[in-house]
């Protein structure tokens, strides 16, 4: 109580102290590190019954299913026994960006008990019960001159929860602790929210010594800051302030691997990172970090980088040429890492010694089972299959090993974090289970206690079903650029290291299928489909897609990029796709060439419309209505990889966070889509409720216009021309260009959620000059009757476009 005191007088002479208002966040606070405990639970199986590949893995009350681990963290309930804490220190003055939470959220490749406290005073005239709204993933816990005030623990997997709680205060200055917990697995959203719901305006104190005028100060300048371009592939990478910094400043910018130290004179808003050669191929988040007096304040933003020099240029005119330069590229032009390994393993050499801290990462990392082993586990047994030859009888027992002991399926005991019931990460531990158990086929496999012989049984039964599904409905993860790539890993290590012919037969149907779908929805080389699921890294990266050097290696269309995995494993086979899907996959006429398919267990329709100067494509998700994911509804290309073009709620409005959905990627809330030729509609329209949970209230088109030749932004319309090509974008709510970093002049947005937007996409060959264009739009704006959004097109005349009914929240 003391030391309580003791801070109250403090902030009388020096502190940072603001006001907050109803209906707003308490959004300063003076917060502890993040505490990591490892959660080490019993070895215990998933019970699924009646489990089959694409079934929901949502229980019966429709709530995500838990592991048992995660439901031994709940049980144990450490956090919900703990009391104010003493002995931890809360002295990290919590600065937002973008966000008016405090938030730590993260990715946690193995179990982790996480919490993190945070404290902050509240100055009170008379005692008063102040209502509030506490918000969460997770658990929280709020104590007032230490005693514990109230306390919520939902503890739903990045799935916000609120409720309201009344906290009493007393006459002069109120300690407000809370502690925030949640259960590490994975990408886990690790925050926790306190809105003002009283009339009365509240006012907060923070006692710290920095100087505040020059925190705030910095603090500034990060969030002015921009980068000059969103894609490098020559000269210098250089951040930007719209806020020059007014002192001398030291800042630290990490991109990657490699961390740079640079001073930042006074009034300069302008620092060059270094050279785009320094880095290789590959999609970078620089984080910009800057300490005042002790306080830590960092901006995130991101960038493609595709150095020049490393781009291979000479395209091979067959697919087993193509091959052969894949390797090369593979080896001389990315980065060291197993994969690399393996490339040297095809041509003969083993450079273990070169490359052990690679391989002793990647097989530690699988010993530990941290999420995502499955992918590594097929890799080591190409390793073993495929070149146990040129290993020593030393480093084969290595790798053995850790095949021998490892969880191959849910229903093996396990404590970890791996997820099994994504479509591209079930027929991932399939495949493995499988090419291990016929590697082994005699060996007791430790963890599960099975031979290897029951352990490929077993696999069969489910790969068999997984393929007969994809090949009767489709991929749940549609058009996927980062997931199907996934499912190829499989399908090509089936194809070449398994001995069943039924599934040898099915894995090579399979590949060809994908091709198929690669070829309607490539556009010169990039997957240009709408998606099931997509990531930043994809969306602000086109030449660095995961599908484009897959595309590159069957027809010469897209490149060669740092993506080398399955490309590796493809260029080791002696598959070839189709040849007659050549003339779709490298489609150069001003004729349209149109598809429309229903893809996956659930039927989702998508479309795209595609002729050489363009792409336009949709689908129409089963979120439609409800909170989305990490779909992406519609996508245009515009010339060429340059300009991708897309509309979406954001769920989150931290810019380059890690939320699924994020600002770019997915949907907070999720319109319906409607597409009609080269006309795409999203409608939205939902009830108070959900938009109550809505973080972003606005909607937004990212389009960078400055790879545009023209562009043209009036009320409630947008005019885009890239060379022949045009886009014309209408919003019922109207339109502004985004001025402010770090998405200077690379979005438009539109305010409100409730609201229709149209696209068409159009060429010079089909709507003439671009003034014309433009003209014709102005006089045929779209309006909504009976339900429906009119519209008059020049090519195809009127459409009617369902709009969506008002949601009832659920």
């Amino acid at each position: 109580m003391a030391g309580r005191k003791a801070e109250a007088a403090a902030m009388q002479s020096k502190g940072l102290n603001y006001t907050v208002k109803k209906g707003e966040y308490v959004s300063n606070w003076l917060t502890s590190d993040v505490i990591e405990i490892p959660f080490v639970a019993g070895m215990v199986p998933i019970v699924f019954e009646n489990y089959h590949p694409g079934a929901s893995v949502k229980r019966a009350d429709g709530k995500e299913r838990t592991s048992p681990a995660k439901d031994e963290f709940l049980e144990r309930g450490d956090f919900k026994k703990s009391g104010y804490p003493e002995n931890i220190a809360m002295d990290r003055l919590y600065y937002p960006f973008q966000t008016k939470k405090v938030d730590f959220s993260d990715f946690w490749s193995f179990p982790h008990d996480i919490r993190f406290y945070a404290r902050v005073y509240v100055n009170c005239r008379t005692d008063c019960t102040w209502r509030v709204e506490l918000s969460t993933c997770g658990g929280m816990k709020v104590w007032v001159q230490g005693r514990e005030e109230a306390s919520f623990f939902p503890y739903e997997s990045n799935i916000e929860a609120r409720q309201e709680a009344e906290l009493l205060l007393r006459a002069g200055t109120n300690e407000i602790v809370v502690g925030c917990s949640n259960y590490g697995e994975r990408n886990i959203i690790f925050n926790f929210g306190i809105k003002n719901l009283s009339e009365e305006e509240l006012e907060f104190s923070l006692p710290v010594s920095a100087d505040i005028r020059a925190v705030q100060s910095v603090h500034r300048s990060l969030a002015s800051m921009y980068l000059d371009r969103l894609t490098y592939e020559e000269g210098r990478i250089t951040i930007c302030a719209d806020y020059p910094f007014e002192k001398d400043t030291v800042i630290e910018v990490k991109a990657g691997d490699m961390k740079k130290r640079k001073e930042v004179k006074a009034g300069s808003g302008e620092v060059i990172w270094g050279d785009t050669d320094e880095l290789p191929i590959g999609y970078y988040e620089f984080t910009v970090c800057s300490e005042v007096e002790g306080v830590s304040l960092s901006a995130a933003l991101g960038a493609e980088v595709f150095p020049k020099r490393l781009e291979y240029r000479f395209t091979p005119d067959t697919v087993e040429e193509r091959k052969k330069a894949a390797l090369d590229f593979i080896i001389s032009s990315t980065p060291k890492s197993f994969e690399q390994y393996i490339a040297h393993l095809a041509r003969g050499q083993n450079l273990y010694e070169e490359y052990r801290s690679c391989c002793e990462e990647y097989v530690e990392f699988v010993r530990r089972r941290g999420d995502c082993s499955d992918f590594r586990v097929v890799k080591l047994l190409w390793v073993l299959i495929k070149f146990g030859h040129l290993l020593t009888e030393e480093q084969r027992a290595y790798f053995r090993e850790v095949c021998i002991g490892f969880r191959y399926w849910f229903d093996e005991p396990g404590n970890d974090a791996m997820w099994f019931f994504s479509e591209n990460h079930a027929l991932c531990f399939h495949t493995a289970q499988m090419l291990a158990g016929e590697l082994y086929p005699e060996e007791v496999f430790t963890n599960s206690g099975f031979t290897g012989r029951e352990q490929s049984a077993r696999a069969k039964r489910l790969i068999v079903e997984w393929l007969q599904k994809l090949l009767d409905f489709g991929y749940n993860e549609w058009n996927s650029p980062c997931y199907i790539p996934v499912d190829m890993l499989s399908y090509v290590s089936l194809l070449v290291l398994c001995r069943d012919e039924e599934v040898k037969k099915l894995a090579g149907r399979a590949l060809d299928y994908t091709y198929e779908i690669f070829a309607e929805n490539s556009f010169h080389g990039l997957l240009a489909g709408a998606c099931g699921r997509i990531y930043t890294k994809e969306l602000l990266a086109n030449k660095n897609l995961e599908t484009n050097p897959l595309m590159w290696l069957a027809w010469g269309e897209g490149c060669l990029n740092g993506r080398v995995d399955p490309l590796i494993f493809l260029a080791l086979s002696d598959y070839q796709p189709p040849e007659k899907l050549r003339e779709a996959a490298c489609w150069n006429k001003e004729k349209p060439f149109t598809v429309q398919r229903l893809q996956g267990t659930m039927e989702v329709p998508t479309a795209i419309y595609k002729t050489k100067d363009y792409s336009i494509a949709s689908c129409v998700t089963p979120r439609t209505g409800g909170p989305g994911s990490q779909e992406l509804l519609m996508n245009v290309f515009l010339k060429d990889y340059r300009s991708r073009i897309w509309i979406n709620h954001p769920g989150e409005r931290k810019i380059f966070g890690i939320r699924r959905p994020g600002y770019f990627n997915g949907n907070g809330l999720t319109p319906l889509v409607s597409q009609q030729k080269n006309v795409v509609v999203l409608s939205y329209q939902f009830c108070d409720k959900l938009l109550d949970y809505a973080e972003a209230d606005f909607t937004h088109m990212f389009c960078d216009m400055s790879v545009c030749d023209e562009t043209e932004v009036g009320e409630h319309w947008a005019f885009l021309r890239r060379g022949d090509a045009y886009l014309a974008v209408y919003a019922q709510n109207g339109l502004s260009v985004n001025r402010k970093p770090p998405l200077t002049e690379k979005e438009l947005l539109s305010p409100g959620i409730n609201t229709n937007w149209l696209v068409k996409a159009a060429s010079r060959s089909e709507a003439g000059d671009f003034k014309s264009f433009i003209a014709w739009h102005m006089a045929h704006t779209p309006v909504k009757e009976k339900g429906k959004l009119v519209f008059r097109d020049m090519t195809y005349g009127q459409m009617e476009f369902e709009t969506m009914k008002e949601t009832v929240y659920a």
